[in-house]
C-alpha cells in the first residue's frame, strides 16, 4: 500500500471528528471522498497531508509513518502527488 490510515481518530473539543478510520490506497489510482457537510472529509485530507496530527492512529505514506519531524515534512513537500 502506498497510503494507509490505521485506526485514525481526531477529537476536537470532545467531539469525534474522525472515528477509527482505516483506509488503504494504492499509488496510481484515483480516489474520492463523499459525505454530508461536517462528516470529516476535510479533516481526513488534512491528516493525510500532514497539516494536522490525528489524536490517535497512524498515517503511513510509502511505508513511512507520518510524524512531526522536519524530515517527514520536507518529504511530503517533495511528494505532493501522494496518490
Amino acid at each position: 500500500m502506498y497510503l494507509e490510515l490505521k485506526n485514525v481518530n481526531k477529537i476536537i473539543n470532545k467531539n469525534n471528528i474522525l472515528d477509527n478510520v482505516n483506509i488503504q490506497m494504492e499509488k496510481g489510482n484515483i480516489y474520492g471522498f463523499m459525505g454530508i457537510n461536517g462528516s470529516g472529509k476535510t479533516m481526513l485530507m488534512r491528516c493525510i497531508c500532514g497539516l494536522i496530527r490525528p489524536t490517535s492512529g497512524e498515517v503511513i505514506i510509502n511505508g513511512k509513518k507520518l510524524g512531526r519531524s522536519e524530515e517527514h515534512t520536507s518529504e511530503l513537500q517533495s511528494h505532493h502527488d501522494l496518490v
